[in-house]
């Protein structure tokens, strides 16, 4: 099941207030750090509450709270991995709004995002705390509408005896051509992931805690922010004070993504939507082999995806695209993959 919920509008009275009880999908801002995927079978959704109230064109201010795990394996992809499984809670508190009142278009961002894994197991003392801020202001012209992308988010907590200092930036503009055929958009920006130059001591990779990655990060999804991992010793206490990437060939540390990426994007008919995307992805430090001491500095590759959407019915959209990602060194030397990748697929989004 992929959403149940209650929800409750105006409870007891209270005027614009939402209440929000079950499995649902929580998608923070641009899904940068909280998302609910949309590219899988199934998605992403939580069972928690949301609590919010909407104070007009002047924002929403909400509060929501989350279990990620109760038992099972958990998906490194998004969330540190163990081998035992604690359970997992996200406290997340947003304020979001719009700058019409201000007399322009686009939208603001401040939240809050906290976890605190707890778990019957010694050893174990993390939790991690996430401050972001986004501001998209936007400006019509006569010939386009001009859009501006700032965000950055800092990390703090502790793990381990270790402190959490990671951060991510993201700068970017672009303009939307209303008035020209085929109403062409088109977007380049940098985003940067902070990264850590070894395993030990205080962690200084960023961590991206539920993101929809490949909105960000290339369609393709093979180059990630990497999560900690933490593993338990022989003693069954758990070791916090790592962050690492393990492989066949040694440990690598966790080396953060820059990217450099340019988005074109097209409507040649009602229904159908066109878009290119490229990326130019690089290491925020110096991939290391630290079993070995090896450096394959930072290159991580580019990829190009295009993709063609055909809206049949509100109910109905099915998408169809293709992925190039080409590695370079840094991204060679941790998946052993000097070959290049080909990614041809389909979609159908259907609501119900």
């Amino acid at each position: 099941m992929h959403e149940a919920y209650l929800l409750l509008s105006n409870p007891f009275g209270i005027d614009n207030v939402i209440v929000k009880m079950g499995r649902q999908e929580v998608n923070l801002g641009n899904q940068r750090l909280v998302g609910a995927v949309g590219w899988s079978q199934a998605g992403r959704s939580l069972d928690g509450i949301l609590v919010g109230y909407a104070a007009g064109n002047y924002g929403l201010a909400a509060f929501f709270y989350g279990k990620l795990n109760d038992a099972g394996k958990q998906d490194a992809w998004f969330r540190p991995q163990v081998e035992k499984e604690p359970d997992i809670d996200l406290y997340v508190t947003t304020w979001q709004g719009k700058f019409q009142p201000f007399g322009i278009g686009g939208t603001y961002e401040i939240t809050n995002i906290y976890v605190n894994p707890t778990t019957s197991f010694a050893g174990l003392d993390m939790n991690v705390d996430t401050i972001y801020g986004r501001v998209t202001p936007a400006f019509e012209t006569d010939m386009a509408k001009i859009k501006l992308n700032l965000e950055a988010a800092k990390q703090t907590g502790s793990a381990g005896g270790n402190d959490y200092k990671g951060y991510m930036f993201s700068i970017g503009a672009g303009a939307d051509f209303d008035q020209v055929a085929w109403t062409p958009s088109l977007f380049v920006g940098y985003d940067y992931y902070s990264g850590d130059s070894d395993d030990t001591g205080d962690m200084k990779a960023f961590w991206s805690v539920l993101p929809t990655a490949h909105k960000w990060l290339g369609h393709a999804d093979v180059v990630w922010v990497n999560t900690p991992f933490y593993q338990f010793n022989g003693n069954g206490l758990l070791n916090v004070t790592k962050q690492y990437v393990q492989t066949a060939e040694g440990t690598f540390n966790i080396a953060g993504v820059k990217d450099l990426y340019f988005k074109i994007h097209t409507k040649p008919l009602e229904r159908v939507a066109l878009g290119l995307d490229l990326h130019y992805f690089k290491a925020a430090k110096t991939v290391t082999n630290l079993t070995t001491g090896q450096s394959y500095g930072k290159d991580i590759g580019w990829e190009a995806d295009l993709e063609a959407k055909y809206k049949y019915s509100k109910n109905l959209c099915l998408s169809f695209g293709y992925d190039y990602f080409n590695p370079d060194d840094a991204f060679k030397a941790v998946n052993k993959n000097d070959k290049a990748e080909h990614h041809v697929w389909a979609q159908a989004d259907v609501r119900f």
